[in-house]
C-alpha cells in the first residue's frame, strides 16, 4: 500500500502558519477592544448540502457538522473546487453578516479558513486534475508562513 507523505518542508510551512499566519489574521479580530465571539456554524455548508422544500420554497440545510467558530469560518468550505458557490453567495452572506473588522483582511481569513476543507479535498481526490489548485493554495500558505501576507494569491473569491 502506498502512503502519502509531504515531508519536512510542509511541516515547516505548517509551523509557519501556526506561528505567523494565525496571529496576523486572527489577532486583529480581538484588537482595539473588539471581542471575537464564537458562533454556532453549520460547518459543512456547500451546495451539496442544500435543498429546496418543494412545498414552501424555503432553503433546507443538510449534513451539518455543527461547531462553535468565528462566523467567517463557514465560508472556507466555499473555496473547495467542487463547491459551486460563487461571489454572489459571498455578497448575499455579507448583507446579513458583514465582514468582521478589520474588513480589509476578510479574504486572507477566508483562505486561512479554507485550508481545512481544501486539505480534506486533497486527501479525498488525490488523483484529480483539480488538485493543482490545491497545491497552489498550499503554496500561498507557504508564502504566508514566511510572513508575507501581501503576496497572498486570491484563489477563492
Amino acid at each position: 500500500m502506498e502512503t502519502c507523505s509531504y515531508g519536512p518542508e510542509y511541516e515547516k510551512q505548517f509551523q509557519g502558519i501556526i506561528t505567523n499566519v494565525i496571529p496576523q489574521l486572527l489577532g486583529p479580530l480581538q484588537a482595539h477592544g473588539r471581542i471575537l465571539r464564537p458562533t454556532l456554524v453549520h460547518g459543512n455548508l456547500s451546495d451539496g448540502n442544500t435543498a429546496t422544500d418543494l412545498q414552501t420554497g424555503k432553503t433546507l440545510l443538510l449534513g451539518a457538522s455543527a461547531l462553535y467558530a468565528h462566523n467567517e469560518y463557514e465560508l472556507g468550505m466555499w473555496c473547495v473546487p467542487t463547491v459551486r458557490f460563487d461571489s454572489s453567495f459571498f455578497s448575499q452572506y455579507f448583507k446579513e453578516f458583514p465582514p468582521c473588522q478589520p474588513a480589509t483582511q476578510w479574504q486572507d481569513r477566508l483562505v486561512l479558513y479554507s485550508l481545512k476543507f481544501n486539505l480534506m479535498y486533497m486527501v479525498k481526490c488525490a488523483g484529480s486534475s483539480l488538485i493543482k489548485k490545491q497545491y497552489a493554495l498550499f503554496y500561498s500558505f507557504s508564502i504566508l508562513a514566511n510572513g508575507s501576507l501581501r503576496q497572498l494569491t486570491r484563489l477563492c473569491y
